[in-house]
């Protein structure tokens, strides 16, 4: 859930008065995930975080989900972070899972996994078969974020 800002940070609103705030920090995540893929085919890889990002952004839950490129190094990075356990799991149920991820198989490798947040119930195990490090909680944070 996005929390509001308790610093002299700007809130940006958007459409004059009566427009939604949107704050420019995020809070309330359950869990967080780091993925680093190595990149196949730079193009098709780019085609898949923009499906997925398509996809994402309408998932109740889903609080982060960016992409990243080095194109020069041939890898990429995910970035995604969910409010609950049910957004998770809508997540994995859902098209980027089931649709857009065999689409895609071919243009990455999963090469690594940090998971953070306490994530109670989650089992401590591979995600994506790669290296997963299952970091916990923070030991200190400016959020409230577990």
């Amino acid at each position: 859930m996005v929390g509001p800002v308790e610093s002299a940070a700007p809130q940006r609103s958007v459409g004059g008065e009566a427009a939604a705030t949107f704050f420019l920090v995020r809070d309330g995540e359950w869990v967080r995930f780091v993925i680093r893929f190595e990149i196949l085919d730079v193009d098709s890889f780019r085609e898949m975080a923009r499906a997925m990002v398509g996809v994402s952004r309408y998932e109740p839950g889903t609080v982060v989900y960016d992409w990243y490129v080095d194109e020069a190094a041939g890898f990429g990075t995910l970035y995604e972070a969910y409010a609950s356990p049910e957004a998770l799991r809508a997540h994995g149920l859902g098209a980027v899972f089931t649709e857009l991820a065999p689409r895609y198989a071919d243009a990455v490798r999963v090469a690594e996994v940090d998971a953070f947040g306490a994530a109670d119930g989650l089992p401590r195990r591979d995600v994506l078969g790669a290296p997963t490090t299952w970091w916990g909680a923070p030991i200190a944070a400016v959020t409230d974020a577990g």
